[in-house]
């Protein structure tokens, strides 16, 4: 299990920029490679923060707090605030250079790279206790969420998808880290039906990048 957590992340990092990295020029290569070292620099220090604080709320077997802990220490600090991150870089390229780096596929392995360290660090940890509910479930939530974000924003910024389906697509978007906290939430919980159930919803926007062959992986660095 220890393996799982140690390889899911950066295995599939591999792949989404295998993909990535067939088609474009070298000098679209340097500057792909170019963020991403950022993406694994904050990672990092964001990794090492988790490792020296610990959790920022403690784990309580039960309602509220039990679910602020999986939102803020299991999703939102490794996963959403290097996505955050980006968004301010983005935004920078935006007002100052006025040719801003993609939001779509540069996000996706901005956030898979990011992660690449957490996953390390937290083997580290976890794998003195060999749970499963962190060596297997927690990088799966981040490899869903890390993938939903980006597809859903591709959606979004795409000019021919319709309004209400854009409006659709932001509430999903925002819903994404909750549903995969509550996953997490009621696995510990040791409900597995409802656990089961959030797993799936948060899973399925991820898993219909296997069934866009025109959405974010094509039209990374574009």
């Amino acid at each position: 299990m220890i393996i799982f957590l140690l390889l899911y992340i950066p295995l599939l990092t591999l792949l989404i920029c295998i993909f990535n990295s067939e088609k474009y020029a070298l000098i679209e290569k340097r500057k792909f490679w170019f963020w991403n070292t950022w993406a694994l620099l904050f990672g990092s220090a964001i990794a090492v923060f988790q490792f020296l604080v610990g959790d920022t709320i403690a784990i309580l077997a039960y309602g509220e707090i039990l679910f602020s802990h999986a939102l803020i220490d299991i999703i939102i600090i490794p996963c959403i605030i290097p996505a955050l991150i980006y968004g301010l870089i983005y935004l920078s390229h935006y007002l100052f250079r006025k040719n801003p780096a993609p939001l779509g596929g540069g996000l996706l392995c901005w956030m898979l790279f990011s992660l690449i360290p957490a996953s390390v660090f937290h083997a580290v940890i976890w794998g003195v206790h060999s749970w499963p509910l962190y060596l297997v479930l927690v990088p799966t939530l981040w490899g869903a969420v890390a993938i939903g974000i980006p597809l859903i924003l591709d959606i979004v910024n795409h000019e021919e998808v319709k309004l209400h389906f854009k409006i659709i697509s932001i509430i999903v978007l925002v819903a994404l880290p909750f549903l995969a906290a509550l996953s997490w939430m009621f696995f510990f919980s040791k409900n597995l039906l409802a656990g089961s159930i959030f797993l799936f919803l948060s899973l399925l926007p991820a898993a219909l990048i296997l069934y866009s062959p025109h959405g974010i992986i094509k039209n990374n660095h574009e």
